[in-house]
């Protein structure tokens, strides 16, 4: 009978001390209070891999802007028994700031903001686009900047694809060498290199096509002007405060 009751206490103790246990490391500092992003990583569809930097609560990617982030796949860890809303492998579109909530095992929430940093592409040498087609295979390329001159339209006034609308150039924000319109050019204005900040310098040494304006509303720097056509309307740059080189013959409004 003893014996019978000394094994029963033994018991009993033995499933206290367990049910100790479990309530204490769930009580734990170290097991159910974690609600942090440890790692993410997006990998795109061409199989690039972009590793997230995550602080307190911020995750940034730096992407290159030619890069496409929809459809990208994501990898990612959490802090133990955490988890996460929306849950990431949802998301299509990469492309757009978002926010997520990681939740603690002891349902202490974390806010987390996810950005992407785009890093400028640069298009090594001289830039020339003689026909429409060109300007729109160069725009595919999403570059931000041109390491030499961009040199738009060509000598052929019989051009048979002449070059009439930039509006794909709208990431462009610099360009090394010389901006230059060539006689063939056939637009009615540059909208589309409204971003370019700096330019060594600007140049029409010829009647084009169609008169068009010159309005670069953001550049800032600029190494010279050298406009020899009747078929420029007018010359704004506002932001301009200082050029080298400023030579204008023609009836161009400035």
């Amino acid at each position: 009978m003893k014996n019978r009751l000394l094994c029963s206490c033994v018991m009993l103790l033995i499933g206290c001390i367990f049910l100790w246990n479990c309530s204490d490391d769930e009580n734990s500092p170290l097991v159910g209070k974690g609600n942090s992003i440890v790692s993410f990583v997006l990998t795109t569809n061409e199989g690039a891999q972009f590793t997230g930097y995550i602080t307190d609560t911020l995750i940034e990617i730096a992407v290159p802007l030619n890069v496409d982030l929809k459809n990208a796949k994501i990898d990612y860890s959490l802090s133990e028994y955490a988890t996460i809303t929306p849950d990431p492998t949802t998301i299509t579109n990469w492309e757009n700031p978002l926010e997520f909530v990681v939740t603690s095992y002891n349902q202490l929430a974390k806010r987390y903001m996810y950005r992407v940093k785009y890093t400028d592409v640069v298009s090594e040498g001289d830039v020339v686009l003689t026909t429409q087609a060109s300007v729109d295979t160069f725009a595919g390329l999403r570059n931000s900047i041109i390491s030499g001159s961009l040199i738009i339209g060509s000598d052929d006034w019989e051009e048979e694809d002449p070059v009439t609308d930039l509006s794909g150039l709208e990431l462009l924000t610099e360009v090394k060498g010389e901006i230059v319109i060539k006689p063939s050019f056939a637009g009615t204005s540059l909208n589309g290199l409204e971003n370019v900040k700096a330019a060594m310098g600007f140049s029409v040494l010829e009647d084009t096509q169609k008169e068009f304006d010159v309005d670069f509303p953001n550049l800032e720097n600029l190494g010279g002007i050298n406009v020899q056509s009747n078929t420029v309307k007018s010359l704004l740059f506002p932001k301009v405060t200082e050029i080298g080189v400023f030579s204008v013959q023609s009836a161009v409004q400035t």
